[in-house]
């Protein structure tokens, strides 16, 4: 299993569907939390996007479980971003300090 840290970049002027969208999208993540597939998610405080850090096998199994998201369905979120991370101290680290290795990022361009 893989942690993938995903930002979203949102819309300009956003904020009021984002407001209309909100109680079905937390209920959605919420889901995702309870299934072990969202570790934590939140916006980003100047409103640009939100960052999320999931844990599954790789950025196309993050992609495919995102394809859900109500945020994405209602045009909100413009672009995402994947990247393989890999926690060596704090609260998502399992085994301490180790050797950083570069993996991969990808990105994707919604609504072109």
């Amino acid at each position: 299993m893989s942690f993938i840290a995903v930002e979203y970049v949102y819309r300009d002027g956003s904020v009021p569907d984002r407001d209309v969208h909100r109680p079905a999208h937390l209920s959605w993540l919420g889901e995702l939390i309870d299934q072990g597939h969202v570790l934590t998610a939140g916006p980003y405080l100047n409103n640009s996007g939100a960052l999320l850090i999931l844990a599954t096998p790789d950025a196309d199994a993050a992609a495919k479980l995102l394809a859900d998201d109500p945020f994405i369905h209602a045009g909100i979120v413009i672009d995402i971003h994947y990247t393989e991370w890999r926690p060596v101290l704090g609260t998502f680290s399992e085994h301490g300090p180790t050797s950083i290795t570069p993996t991969s990022s990808s990105s994707a361009r919604l609504g072109s």
